[in-house]
């Protein structure tokens, strides 16, 4: 699975949608959340690491960072 999708489904699950309350959560500027929700950023493996314990294990951060391995695991 592609990160961008990923990162989405993980702003819509924890918070509705709302790239504001994602961004205070993960304590980034709304605009990093806008472009990493676009594909214009990557997810940095700190920000990884950020939503992996916000999301109780439920996003790990190893699909952020290395999202092909992840998918031929999922496989």
């Amino acid at each position: 699975m592609q990160s961008t999708t990923l990162f989405n489904e993980f702003v819509d699950s924890l918070y509705g949608g709302s790239r504001v309350e994602a961004a205070r959560a993960l304590d980034l500027d709304k605009s990093m959340v806008v472009r990493l929700c676009s594909g214009a950023r990557n997810v940095t493996p700190a920000v990884a690491q950020r939503i992996e314990k916000l999301s109780e294990g439920r996003f790990p951060k190893e699909a952020f960072i290395w999202p092909e391995e992840s998918a031929d695991r999922a496989a």
